[in-house]
């Protein structure tokens, strides 16, 4: 699904463009293409997640960018092949939206994300 994010305003989500993202992201997840996961995100982004600590090398849990989130996603992606979410909610706030879904090797996870200028995640914290 190609989101266009520069049509949007500089102002608080609308809850289709919401579940449009969320449905978006965690299409590109499941789909396990690396690019295409890459796209949601602003080059300099920082992503805080359990994950990191457990798959990468990145022992206080923290990426920053997309050079290393690509290598988390390769790494992921080989080492979990089954891995698959499935949208439950989704919360609107202002540049920033929280997805609720479930994950098979998680139960549980919530992402918090925040958005920059163009609509591209800047930041987003991981909660399993």
């Amino acid at each position: 699904m190609d989101l266009k994010y520069q049509s949007y305003p500089l102002s608080p989500l609308c809850d289709k463009w919401g579940q449009n993202f969320a449905k978006s992201w965690l299409e590109a997840w499941n789909s396990h293409d690396v690019e295409r996961v890459l796209d949601h995100y602003a080059d300099d982004f920082v992503m805080i997640s359990p994950t990191t600590k457990e798959i990468s090398t990145k022992t206080e849990g923290i990426l920053i960018g997309k050079s290393e989130l690509r290598d988390l996603c390769r790494k992921t992606f080989n080492e979990v092949p089954e891995l698959k979410f499935q949208l439950l909610a989704v919360a609107i706030g202002v540049r920033s939206l929280t997805i609720y879904y479930t994950s098979k090797e998680y139960q549980m996870a919530i992402e918090v994300m925040e958005f920059d200028k163009i609509w591209k995640i800047s930041k987003s914290h991981s909660h399993y």
